[in-house]
């Protein structure tokens, strides 16, 4: 048995006792492929978006890590003005 959040159109029709292979009309039969093919293509972009959203998490975490290197080298660099909120725009 599938996961509930899983299931699939041929799983469904299975539970009801319809089977992809029992004199389906021809019209049902290629409906019924198509519609396989997109959920198994949803399922390869569901996997690709997960991947693109791992990527950006990874970015913003170096972005914030040179962020804080950045303000440190400045505060070694700057201390004294940045502390007395002396720095002037070049």
């Amino acid at each position: 048995m599938t996961e509930p959040h899983q299931f699939t159109l041929e799983a469904l029709m299975a539970e009801e006792g319809l089977y992809v292979n029992a004199g389906l009309p021809e019209n049902l039969r290629r409906q019924l492929a198509a519609a396989k093919e997109r959920e198994e293509q949803a399922g390869a972009l569901r996997e690709r978006a997960d991947r693109i959203l791992a990527s950006i998490a990874e970015h913003e975490a170096q972005i914030a890590k040179l962020h804080q290197e950045l303000r440190q080298v400045l505060d070694q660099y700057v201390p004294s003005a940045n502390a007395k909120g002396k720095v002037s725009a070049a």
